[in-house]
């Protein structure tokens, strides 16, 4: 007969993991949702940046800088559950160097996965889309063209990028939603400047 010698202790060992294992995916599932969060704050202090301190929203993103390196330094083997978080901080920051430093970060400033920088680069076009219709809003016309030009050179060098949604969750819907926005922003451009 079969002797089952240590499968008890096997047993218990792997249940000790699984539970350091779970515990850990507990964390990271929830820091996620902190970062998502921080990052959707952020961005609404970005879009209302006449009304808040520009010390209090420099502020946030260095809290939300140091909410990624945390996440970082656990999320090895688990990064498909950080995908959107990372994507989240993306889109915030890249929406903060535009609207507070006037510049724009490339990948390799960000020290994320690049899918996460594309994605998140894709939904800042939603975002620019909003500051160009403020900036119209405005009648700040240079202003607007500026936004508008950042929203096309964004959908134009990622409309041709095509792989599986395996590999790259939401790039196609991604991609549509930025062409969509794209011409539309077009379209209200051209009503509004053939009106002056």
């Amino acid at each position: 007969m079969v002797q089952f010698t240590n499968l008890k202790q096997d047993i218990e060992e792997i249940r000790q993991q699984l539970v350091k294992k779970q515990a850990n995916f507990d964390k990271i599932l929830s820091d996620s949702n902190t970062i998502i969060r921080h990052s959707g704050g952020l961005i609404t202090m970005l879009h209302n940046a006449d009304a808040n301190p520009e010390k209090e929203i420099r502020a946030s993103l260095k809290s939300l800088k140091k909410q990624v390196r945390d996440l970082q330094k656990i999320d090895k083997g688990m990064e498909y559950h950080t995908l959107q978080a990372y994507q989240e901080y993306a889109e915030a920051r890249l929406l903060f160097e535009i609207k507070m430093n006037n510049k724009f970060l490339s990948n390799s400033s960000f020290g994320i996965k690049s899918e996460a920088y594309l994605l998140g680069l894709l939904d800042l076009v939603g975002e620019l889309n909003r500051e160009f219709i403020d900036s119209l809003r405005k009648n700040k016309i240079p202003e607007a063209e500026g936004y508008l030009d950042m929203m096309t050179q964004i959908c134009d060098l990622a409309r041709p990028l095509r792989f599986s949604p395996a590999l790259m969750p939401d790039l196609r819907k991604k991609q549509d939603v930025s062409r969509i926005l794209v011409e539309h922003a077009s379209s209200e451009f051209l009503l509004f400047t053939s009106k002056r």
